[in-house]
């Protein structure tokens, strides 16, 4: 009785990663078509200058870590605008004071694109951490159907 339980639980685990790596994929997919309707829209380049930087922290069980917004000021359809970063993200990789290219959607001066900021690597990373589920979820159900067929 207690083998064919354990024999589930290996299965039930196998399933929950491969929804898990489902999932990842999913959010990947609307990470990389929401950055490609952004260039879409952002096609006026301009020059900005980052006017703040600020932190915050990220806290979770195993992790303390800091995530980075930055506010950009710069000229659109003869207006100046500041708008900061709707995303953090782990990396400073610009500082206060620094100029910047970045597009914005001529139709809504306050969406922006900045190439340089490094949001677009979150879609790469939801994706590898899909694929990476997924290995784990078909390979434990090609060990349970080896198991089950007494193959192991």
């Amino acid at each position: 009785m207690n083998k064919i339980l354990t024999d589930f639980e290996a299965v039930i685990f196998s399933v929950f990663f491969c929804i898990i790596s489902l999932v990842f994929l999913l959010i990947s997919n609307e990470c990389n078509k929401n950055l490609e309707e952004k260039k879409k829209l952002c096609t006026r380049e301009t020059l900005a200058k980052v006017v703040n930087v600020r932190s915050g922290r990220v806290i979770s069980s195993d992790m303390n870590s800091n995530v980075w917004y930055f506010t950009y000021r710069y000229d659109a359809n003869g207006e100046t605008v500041e708008q900061e970063s709707k995303i953090g993200i782990s990396t400073k990789c610009f500082s206060e004071g620094e100029s910047v290219k970045l597009y914005y959607n001529p139709k809504q001066i306050r969406q922006i694109y900045v190439p340089g900021d490094k949001t677009s690597s979150l879609g790469k990373i939801f994706k590898l951490l899909g694929i990476m589920f997924a290995c784990v979820g078909i390979l434990g159900i090609i060990l349970c159907a080896l198991i089950f067929t007494h193959v192991i």
